[in-house]
């Protein structure tokens, strides 16, 4: 049985202009990517960390359809970095998410509970509770 996780269609985008974005890819297209909760990929050179912040800071939009001449390459995102965009959204949404969680739960039980909202969520299940 696989990871959940691996269920979720994350890919990493190059953009001609340059910018490379990761998100949940809604639907892909010979004429355009549309594309959920698409995050800005930044590596600082000096030290080679990696920063995701999302594409449009002041929009609560969340899905956005790319024209696919805008588009230089589609990939897979590595499993590290699937966790670690899962873990940013999470954070992100943390206020939303810690109100519907039991405080009386062990730590494990809630990471469980906090894994399977955000991946029901994004595996079309669009409520959090």
């Amino acid at each position: 049985m696989g990871n959940k996780k691996d269920d979720l269609n994350f890919k990493q985008i190059k953009l001609v202009n340059g910018e490379e974005i990761a998100g949940f890819i809604l639907s892909e297209t010979e004429n355009e990517i549309i594309i959920e909760q698409p995050h800005i990929i930044q590596i600082k050179e000096d030290t080679g960390t990696i920063r995701m912040r999302r594409w449009f800071e002041m929009s609560e939009q969340t899905v956005y359809k790319i024209p696919a001449e805008q588009v230089l390459m589609v990939v897979e995102l590595d499993h590290s970095y699937k966790d670690y965009f899962l873990n940013l959204l999470a954070k992100q949404d943390i206020n939303d998410l810690f109100d519907s969680l039991d405080v009386d739960k062990t730590d494990a039980e809630l990471d469980n509970e906090l894994d399977d909202e955000i991946l029901n969520y994004y595996k079309g299940n669009n409520t959090l509770h």
